[in-house]
């Protein structure tokens, strides 16, 4: 994630990762489930008002 950020700063990125831990520090979230696009925002945005968010994230909390 260190070596991700060094080249990643000052361009755009776009990175598909079924971790979400990868992406917490990205500056935006495109959230899909099910092929259908649920949400755009950030980590906290998403923690807050995604529940299917939220469980995804507490199942690869709980198993880390």
């Amino acid at each position: 994630l260190r070596n991700l950020a060094r080249i990643a700063s000052g361009r755009t990125v776009i990175l598909i990762s079924h971790r979400l831990s990868t992406l917490t520090r990205s500056d935006r979230i495109a959230f899909l489930e099910n092929g259908k696009l649920l949400d755009i925002a950030t980590h906290p945005q998403l923690l807050e008002r995604s529940e299917s968010y939220r469980h995804l994230w507490r199942q690869q909390m709980e198993s880390a």
